[in-house]
């Protein structure tokens, strides 16, 4: 029942906790070897290992999270103050 009263503050708390687990996922990353062959196509994406590209997906989903509970919060406190 609380958390119905409080979308916002849930939506905030969980974007902060994806963000926080990408930033562990890309920290915590083994080192990623790559190698450079002369004419070969390259892709900026090549340096990342796929954890660290989980990690960027994972933090950008947070982030997304954020701003939707910073956008419900916002909403909500207008539709409270009425026109």
């Amino acid at each position: 029942m609380m958390l119905l009263r409080r979308p916002a503050a849930v939506l905030s708390v969980t974007g902060l906790a994806l963000v926080l687990a990408g930033i562990v996922l890309c920290l915590t990353s083994p080192p990623h070897d790559f190698a450079l062959f002369a004419g070969a196509p390259f892709s900026p994406l090549d340096l990342l290992s796929g954890q660290q590209k989980a990690g960027l997906a994972v933090s950008g989903f947070g982030l997304l999270t954020l701003a939707l509970g910073a956008g419900t919060a916002l909403g909500l406190r207008l539709a409270r103050r009425g026109p």
